[in-house]
């Protein structure tokens, strides 16, 4: 191995990933159809338990949802997108176009993105704010610094699917569950090589 280095493309992708959510809001309506207020929807990183821990500490009220849960499922090397190591692949600074990096290294990073809600209009909202930015899929600008490097990332909407649990009981309250999955093509450097 060679000496430490860390260009954070993972952080980086991640950050980028989750502001893509950033600006979803809903609607509320009176009971004759008057929009009452228009609220941005939270965005929480984290696995789907802890989602649950948070709804079943908090109230479960208005206030409190809908809200959108993101997090990592897998970080898996992409051989179909494997290049000579000596190829280089576009990328660009803020001095010049065409720029090119070499060493880059293919790696697919899965996410689910959850969208716990009271009702099915605020979840038809949030993906109607989602879905027409996919065909099937979007892109973000990665910038690494430290290399001087801006790069995009492909990201994938793979599919949305309600997520359909046991029957809830009469104490319980009803939570509607949907779950999106997302493939993003990132890439990881190895160290830039100095010229000697």
């Amino acid at each position: 191995m060679e000496n430490y280095f860390f260009y954070k493309c993972i952080r980086r992708t991640v950050i980028q990933f989750l502001d893509m959510f950033k600006n979803i809001e809903i609607e509320r309506y009176s009971a004759t159809g008057v929009v009452k207020g228009r609220f941005v929807v939270p965005i929480r990183y984290g696995p789907k338990s802890k989602a649950y821990l948070w709804i079943k500490d908090h109230a479960r009220d208005e206030e409190m949802l809908p809200f959108i849960s993101i997090y990592m499922t897998g970080l898996d090397f992409d051989s179909t997108r494997l290049t000579n190591k000596y190829q280089n692949i576009a990328v660009s600074d803020t001095l010049t176009t065409g720029v090119f990096a070499k060493n880059a290294m293919p790696y697919n990073i899965g996410f689910t993105v959850n969208i716990w809600s009271l009702h099915m209009v605020d979840i038809d909202q949030i993906y109607e704010q989602i879905l027409p930015y996919f065909g099937p899929h979007a892109f973000i600008r990665v910038t690494i610094p430290e290399m001087s490097i801006g790069y995009d990332v492909k990201v994938i909407l793979n599919g949305c699917s309600p997520v359909m649990t046991d029957d809830v009981g009469e104490e319980e309250a009803r939570i509607i569950k949907w779950d999106t999955t997302f493939t993003v093509q990132t890439w990881l450097f190895k160290p830039q090589l100095t010229e000697v």
